[in-house]
């Protein structure tokens, strides 16, 4: 996906702060991608979203940097960021590329804030949550709760994916490995490369053998 940046005049500093952002909030624009762009980068709109993705999933615009207000949400504008895809509530499908794109940035938000992965309306509690959670005359990205609740289990998995620790095998392999590996193949002729530790750790053994394994087949 490539991200374009296209600053938008409608920002502010956050009252509070950036440390105390606690809930990243979905829209849907009601509207096309460029045609969207132009409302936001327009001053007299009063309006704009810090990211905006485009439906297909080709790319997404960032309008406000995170560290500042975006006005998206009224009253929780300087405790919130920003997200919307393109379309309407009504269109929002799970369907659309760009749809996983948007449920990753809501989970790449909610790492970088360090905030827990759950839907919620409250600040206090942290995570995420629709526009039309907050006011009753929104219902965006989509006024369907089963599909919103699929929606979040989307976020959940990209969050998972985000966040799953690193598995420990296999693991790089250091310099010293292939020297010491080499001169071992060798029939460990000539002197034993000094890079090596004194006591070769069951992991590099463990290497080894599956390297001679492959290099037999």
């Amino acid at each position: 996906m490539k991200l374009v940046e296209r600053e938008s005049p409608n920002q502010s500093a956050r009252v509070h702060g950036d440390g105390a952002v606690r809930l990243i909030v979905c829209h849907t624009p009601e509207g096309d991608y460029e045609p969207t762009i132009r409302y936001l980068l327009t001053k007299g709109s009063q309006v704009s979203y810090h990211r905006l993705y485009k439906r297909d999933g080709s790319e997404a615009t960032q309008l406000v940097p995170f560290a500042r207000k975006a006005w998206h949400a009224g009253p929780v504008n300087s405790l919130s960021d920003g997200l919307a895809i393109e379309g309407t509530a009504r269109t929002f499908d799970l369907a659309h590329p760009g749809t996983r794109q948007f449920a990753r940035g809501v989970a790449e938000r909610l790492v970088a804030r360090d905030l827990p992965c759950q839907w919620t309306t409250d600040p206090g509690r942290g995570g995420f949550c629709r526009h039309g959670d907050l006011q009753a005359d929104r219902s965006d990205p989509t006024p369907d709760l089963a599909e919103w609740r699929l929606f979040v289990g989307m976020v959940t998995d990209e969050h998972r994916k985000l966040t799953a620790p690193q598995p420990s095998w296999p693991r790089p392999l250091p310099r010293w490995w292939w020297e010491w590996n080499l001169w071992r193949i060798r029939g460990k002729k000539g002197p034993r490369p000094s890079s090596a530790p004194r006591v070769i750790p069951p992991w590099a053994w463990r290497r080894a053998k599956a390297f001679d394994r492959a290099r037999r087949q």
